[in-house]
């Protein structure tokens, strides 16, 4: 985390003329630092870590493949998933658009209560080694 840190203060002033860059550089280390916290099992991370990072593991054919991996259900949830993500993400992009300050709206009584329901009914139903989810 810390290394990240250092990288984003360096590269802060370098990438201020290419946000979407900036943004997008962001995403990748988050994702790289935390994909360790989720997998705890060694040979299957350094899988993963390669399935990230190649190039081709990416595209139509890729995403109709993995789809076909999961059951009705499954997708059910992934898309709710997908849902609630992009969900925050324009809540985030409207509480700096009317606030300026990032998730504001999110600070709001109800969506409090709301996130908290949320977060009770979408924890996982057995323990699978992830250190957040052994709250």
């Amino acid at each position: 985390h810390g290394v990240y840190l250092v990288i984003n203060r360096w590269g802060r002033n370098r990438l201020q003329r290419w946000p979407a860059v900036g943004w997008g550089l962001t995403m990748l280390f988050v994702t790289l630092a935390w994909l360790p916290f989720y997998e705890t099992r060694g040979a299957q991370l350094v899988a993963k870590f390669k399935a990230l990072l190649t190039p081709a593991a990416y595209g139509p054919d890729q995403l109709a493949a993995a789809l076909t991996h999961w059951d009705g259900g499954n997708r059910l949830v992934l898309g709710a998933f997908l849902v609630l993500a992009a969900g925050g993400v324009l809540v985030e992009a409207l509480s700096l658009r009317r606030g300026g300050e990032p998730y504001s709206l999110f600070r709001r009584g109800p969506v409090l209560v709301l996130l908290v329901i949320l977060t009770v009914l979408m924890a996982p139903g057995v323990n699978n080694g992830f250190v957040y989810f052994a709250f």
